[in-house]
């Protein structure tokens, strides 16, 4: 086998030390969208936290009415029933809006959705 030529050398590692460099430089210093984007990023949080409030605060108006309207324990039951339904319903509809709404933004990486955050 025959070495390679000092020019071919001096090639190869300045490549291979460039690459090490870039990619040291990427590990340490992450991307930071501007600040723009930062704050559209929390626009869109709020406008998507503030319709699931609304959606709760709509389920809890229902919720407040029929058991106004309750005579009996069992009319109560099914009042808590049907709400812990809409409960469920209205989770699943947040988790898929706001995995949406990630995604919609060109999320690399999973952004967990939490309710109450």
């Amino acid at each position: 086998m025959t070495s390679p030529s000092p020019n071919r050398l001096a090639l190869l590692l300045g490549l291979v030390g460039s690459a090490a460099i870039s990619g040291g430089a990427a590990l340490a210093a992450p991307w930071i969208p501007p600040l723009e984007q930062h704050r559209d990023w929390l626009q869109a949080q709020r406008s998507w936290a503030d319709q699931s409030y609304r959606q709760t605060q709509r389920r809890l108006d229902r919720l407040e009415t029929c058991l106004q309207w309750a005579r009996r324990p069992r009319d109560e039951e099914r009042c808590l029933s049907r709400d812990q339904e809409a409960r469920e319903r209205q989770w699943q509809r947040d988790q898929q809006e706001w995995q949406a709404l990630v995604e919609r933004r060109g999320a690399t990486s999973w952004v967990p959705w939490r309710p109450g955050f």
